[in-house]
């Protein structure tokens, strides 16, 4: 019963944040009036499945890869493990893992009929432009990521040893990167700056939301596990934001052409409302180590994984901005 009642929740905190991110990505796009266009006769056009798909699948990708990461964390150094991490815990890496790769892959089909301009179903019709679409950048980052996540399942479902746990973490790291090489920051005057800021900014933001993500998905219930891993996240946690921060100022300085960006396009209030956003999720966080760390540490830790919720859905919400921000460029 008590399992039971585990599972109906980490349901709801996974499908109220993709909820979230797909508000916080529709408003986004409604906001900038993207979508409203009207396909002009002639030209290649993928159809609206695609063109509503195309967002959700990249949301569901870095939920999921958030998923894997934060599970990676939990299993690798939030929790006390001598010798080899939980089996079901590590067996909970490899689910989120494998998703993750086979998000990736829905995704980067999508990108495909995006690019070929035709929808899903007539992909294979446009084989004589397979080759080029198949070997751009974008496509090859997407194999990329791909593989490091299958690479990721695979090891984590062998049942490893703790140091192979600790050491996956690295390398679900680095399958982000494969996503900032190909983005927006790469066209601009300093791209390797550009990467390189945007790269961190994922892993900051992708292990504060999957770490945050995992206690509440995966200790519910657990208050003796609670009482450990809280207060070790809540440390990173920190580390992440200050990193959030920073990397997302420099990245800001690298993609904007001047600051008068900020007030007079549509990605700039939209990077804006992002920031505003992020600066209440450090309220929270604030909240979060003067209140409900110690009581979550006292056995209670009921007020923190409240609002752990609150926090997970406005983060769902950042990242549905993130993910029409990152679509459209400055």
């Amino acid at each position: 019963m008590q399992r039971d009642v585990r599972t109906r929740g980490a349901g709801a905190a996974l499908a109220a944040v993709l909820l979230a991110g797909a508000v916080g990505a529709a408003a986004a796009a409604a906001a900038l009036g993207a979508g409203a266009e009207v396909p002009i006769p002639g030209l290649p056009d993928a159809g609206p499945v695609t063109a509503t798909a195309l967002p959700l699948a990249r949301l569901a990708h870095d939920v999921l890869a958030a998923g894997t990461l934060g599970s990676l964390l939990l299993e690798g150094v939030l929790l006390p493990r001598r010798g080899r991490p939980d089996p079901v815990g590590i067996g909970r890496v490899a689910t989120w893992a494998f998703a993750w790769a086979a998000a990736t892959g829905v995704w980067a089909v999508l990108a495909l009929s995006e690019a070929l301009g035709v929808p899903v179903t007539d992909i294979a019709s446009r084989g004589s432009v397979w080759f080029l679409v198949l070997t751009s950048p974008f496509t090859l980052a997407q194999v990329s990521t791909t593989w490091l996540a299958v690479l990721v399942a695979l090891v984590a479902r062998s049942q490893p040893s703790l140091p192979v746990t600790r050491a996956l973490l690295p390398v679900a790291l680095v399958a982000l990167v494969p996503t900032a090489a190909v983005g927006h920051a790469g066209d601009h005057g300093s791209p390797v700056v550009g990467i390189t800021s945007l790269s961190l900014h994922l892993a900051a933001a992708t292990l504060w939301l999957g770490g945050l993500l995992a206690i509440v998905v995966h200790l519910q219930g657990r208050p003796d596990l609670l009482a450990v891993a809280v207060p070790r996240f809540s440390r990173i946690a920190l580390v992440c934001v200050v990193l959030l921060a920073a990397s997302g100022a420099v990245g800001a300085s690298t993609v904007l052409d001047s600051w008068d960006q900020l007030v007079y396009s549509g990605y700039g209030l939209l990077l804006m409302a992002k920031v505003l956003l992020l600066g209440v999720l450090v309220l929270i966080g604030a909240g979060h180590r003067r209140r409900t760390v110690g009581a979550a540490v006292a056995g209670r830790p009921g007020a923190l994984l409240r609002l752990a919720m609150g926090e997970l859905v406005l983060m769902g919400a950042v990242m549905g901005l993130a993910v029409t921000l990152s679509s459209i460029g400055p």
